[in-house]
């Protein structure tokens, strides 16, 4: 190496060149350690290629992550990759991700694998095609990544042999190993300049750190005199007041890490006690350990992680709605640790979900949320990304269930990496969450709705009717008694109240009409029951039913006893009879839904509507279709009108006028008849010198005006 004096230039010799001496260089090295045994762990294993994943802890990580951060020509951010990939290099973007979850060995082997992606095989989007050409394959550039990643990993004493030799193998074309030969010199010079760039970035680090150790705050004293047995920060959020906590920490300088800060603000966010917070925080600052080592004290951050998967969850009110806990968000309009009530939350994420969908990129936010279901607290986690189009929080939810329990491909992988029973697991799970999860969170929602509609009404300050305030504090009564039912797995719901429950004059009429029906009981010597089980009708006489009974047929009738004959019917009104007869059959909606494309919409319902005056005690009975309009069917004494009964005859009977078979040939029939009387009419208008017409069209109208009063009349069209 070149002499250098004590200003750092070069010493030149008696020639003028400079002076070399031999110096010793420490390599940095970075030990791997096991963490756990492989009995001791548990979990899904990650897809990949066809080698297992690597394991194991690296001494300094930190420290080596971030200089690879520095070294990489593109940004490196850590996410949850569905795909099973360990990372990608993002061309478009240019970005590098990595997978969440994984171990140190394996997070820094893949980093550095993305890295000679983005180093090697990057694409300049004003490239020309002759340029183009010359890029590598889709093997020879996995194969150049991964044996960049092996050499510099080798380098630094990090043995991912087990991985790379498998890796390589599975993406060269043959035993021969043609693209890594081909690829040597690549691989030899790509390797080497990022090694001399990570060791650059580790000196630099190093630099950086006694720097801070010579400004190092005065001695830790503790936290223990800020909080002093006293309440801290009441109505906080946990991470409100971790923050707060550590910024008391450090008001001297810094003394926290970043990986402890977040182990921190993790830890209070499931505790939720800040005297056990700001017991971690006295130790993670009085040890200092991130701040001399570049990473969290490995023992402690095992301590704390297990501490948090055996925290028992949240002690929610077991009459109360689901609580949603933001844990992260890139998103500025949320807070980390921020809660909200289901509703709430099912609202907002669908509106940040709305308003990133013509924005670049995602807002990733990480959730929670905790319930009460079948009497059982329990939670559930995600992850949303708002701007990519899956809606509320709810609908995001059933939508990555239902992605997953029809996905042929996740089906194969848990099959393959996990047999039989996981795959049963895994479908039964699904099976719950869309079946019994999803309906429990929409009907707290749909309770939640009608809390809100009642409650506006109530604040408003306005003088509402009596009728209405009685209502609308029913309703809110209502929300208050299923709620706890909801949480004990009570989804069929009792009856909400209805306004007309409230409504005096309609009470009146109820009691008017029952005092009839009593009246017309008794007058036919039966009991209310009796009565309505007869169709409100009185019961025969006992000659009529002896009649009935009797085998022998009445003699026939002589022509002056009969009934006058109905005129017969026409071939179009026959025809009409045998098309009704085909929808007989079908159930009422459907029934009711032929009608409604009749008149060009889709589905309608049945509405009963009381009469007034002298036809008090009927109702008469419509079909409110799905544009508005409505179509009367018929009239009956009210408690006859509201009968499943009534109302499906009412029903058959207008099918035989209103269906699309028979007004397709009514408008046949009528235009070959019209068509005949033009003629006719125009020979009559020569003869007197009138001016003929010409006849156009037979029309339905389908009442979609709402105002001329003649839906379901055919009319004519002339020019």
């Amino acid at each position: 190496m070149e002499k250098l004096d004590a200003t750092g230039r070069p010493i030149p010799g008696p020639d003028g060149k400079p002076l070399t001496e031999e110096q010793e260089v420490t390599v940095p090295a970075f030990k791997v350690v096991s963490v756990f045994d492989v009995s001791q762990t548990e979990g899904r294993e990650i897809p990949d290629i066809a080698v297992d994943e690597l394991t194991g802890s690296v001494e300094r990580y930190q420290d080596f992550f971030t200089a690879l951060e520095r070294t990489s020509p593109v940004p490196i951010a850590f996410e949850d990759i569905e795909s099973g990939a360990h990372g990608y290099y993002h061309l478009e973007e240019k970005r590098i991700a990595i997978d969440k979850g994984m171990s140190e060995l394996q997070t820094l082997k893949t980093a550095i694998h993305e890295i000679a992606h983005a180093t090697l095989h990057a694409i300049d989007k004003d490239a020309t095609p002759e340029e183009l050409a010359d890029r590598p394959d889709r093997r020879t550039r996995e194969v150049q990544a991964e044996s960049v990643a092996y050499a510099v990993c080798q380098h630094y004493e990090l043995d991912t042999s087990d991985y790379s030799f498998g890796y390589v193998a599975g993406w060269s074309s043959g035993k021969e190993l043609s693209e890594l030969k081909a690829s040597l010199e690549t691989i030899r010079a790509t390797a080497n300049d990022l090694i001399t760039k990570i060791d650059g970035h580790l000196a630099q680090l190093q630099q950086e750190r006694e720097a801070q150790q010579e400004q190092a705050p005065p001695i830790w004293n503790g936290l223990d005199g800020l909080i002093n047995d006293k309440p801290f920060m009441p109505g906080a959020t946990p991470e409100q007041q971790a923050n707060a906590l550590m910024d008391f920490a450090e008001r001297d300088g810094q003394r926290l890490g970043n990986e402890e800060r977040r182990l921190i603000v993790d830890y209070a966010n499931v505790i939720r006690d800040y005297h056990k917070v700001a017991d971690l925080i006295n130790e993670l600052c009085e040890d200092g350990y991130e701040l001399q080592h570049g990473g969290v004290d490995i023992a402690v951050k095992m301590r704390v992680e297990r501490e948090i998967a055996e925290a028992p969850p949240i002690l929610l009110d077991p009459d109360a709605e689901p609580l949603v806990t933001v844990i992260w968000s890139e998103s500025a309009d949320l807070r980390d640790g921020e809660q909200m009530p289901l509703s709430q939350a099912d609202a907002v994420f669908k509106a940040l979900d709305d308003a990133m969908k013509d924005e670049p990129g995602y807002d990733k936010t990480k959730f929670r949320i905790d319930f009460t279901m079948n009497g059982k607290a329990d939670n559930y986690e995600g992850r949303q990304d708002f701007g990519d189009g899956d809606g509320s929080l709810i609908e995001h939810i059933q939508g990555y269930h239902e992605h997953y329990a029809q996905d042929e491909s996740w089906k194969n992988h848990v099959l393959h990496h996990e047999g039989p029973e996981a795959w049963e697991a895994d479908k039964a799970e699904r099976d719950m969450i869309l079946g019994e999860f999803i309906p429990y969170l929409k009907l707290h929602c749909n309770l939640s709705a009608m809390e809100r509609e009642a409650q506006r009404p109530l604040q408003s300050g306005e003088t509402l009717p009596p009728e209405q305030t009685a209502y609308f504090n029913a309703v809110l009564d209502y929300v208050r008694q299923c709620r706890p039912l909801l949480n004990q797995g009570q989804y069929q719901l009792p009856e909400p109240p209805h306004l007309a429950d409230f409504d005096v004059e309609l009470q009146e009429y109820k009691a008017h009409v029952m005092d009839e029906i009593q009246r017309e009981a008794a007058a036919a010597g039966m009991t209310v029951e009796e009565y309505a089980a007869n169709g409100y009708e009185p019961a025969a006489p006992p000659e009529a039913a002896q009649a009935n009974e009797t085998p022998e047929s009445p003699a026939p009738e002589t022509p002056e006893q009969a009934e006058p004959t109905a005129p017969p019917l026409t071939e179009l009104e026959k025809k009409a009879v045998e098309i009704a007869k085909g929808y007989e059959n079908l159930p009422l909606q459907d029934r009711i839904d032929v009608i409604a494309r009749t008149f060009g919409c889709t589905t309608g319902k049945i509405e009963t509507s009381p009469c007034r005056g002298k036809w008090r005690g009927t109702s008469d009975i419509s079909i409110r279709f799905d544009n508005g309009a409505s179509l009367a069917i018929g009239n009956y004494r009210t408690p006859k009108a509201k009968t499943v009964k009534v109302q499906s005859e009412c029903v058959n009977a207008v099918l035989v006028r209103y269906n699309p078979e028979i007004v397709q040939a009514t408008k046949e029939a009528a235009v070959a008849a019209l068509l005949r009387k033009e003629v006719t009419d125009n020979a009559i208008a020569a003869e007197k010198g009138l001016k003929p017409y010409t006849f156009l069209n037979v029309e339905l109208h389908d009442g979609a005006d709402n105002k001329s009063g003649y839906m379901g009349w055919y009319y004519v069209t002339l020019p």
